[in-house]
């Protein structure tokens, strides 16, 4: 996503990835548009319609990449660990973010103990 990202820079002025919570996972500018994210209710479901207006009140064009899930909570890093289990194949789709989980899971069973 990242360098079709770039990619679509050279066509707009900023890029979106929406988040299904109305958030975004990415944003590319050409430059820097200070006024479009002065004032956002961060971790709010408003943050990506609110970008989206203020990119189109100031003339500015968009493009948004596919909407995809986000992590905000700590409830949601049990879900994607869950996840792994469940999916054996997102393992060799995400072997970073696999890895780190874990970590994370096999430092926090340890305390548990």
């Amino acid at each position: 996503d990242i360098s079709f990202a770039f990619e679509q820079l050279d066509m707009v002025d900023l890029v979106l990835g929406p988040t299904v919570d109305g958030g975004y996972y990415l944003i590319g500018a050409k430059q820097d548009h200070p006024q479009i994210f002065e004032g956002i209710p961060w971790s709010s479901s408003e943050v990506l319609s609110q970008t989206l207006s203020r990119i189109s009140s100031s003339g500015l064009t968009v493009y948004q990449l596919p909407v995809k899930s986000d992590i905000d909570t700590f409830e949601e890093v049990r879900e994607l660990w869950l996840q792994f289990q469940q999916t054996p194949n997102l393992t060799h789709q995400l072997p970073h973010t696999f890895q780190a989980l874990k970590k994370i899971f096999s430092v926090m069973d340890k305390k548990k103990r």
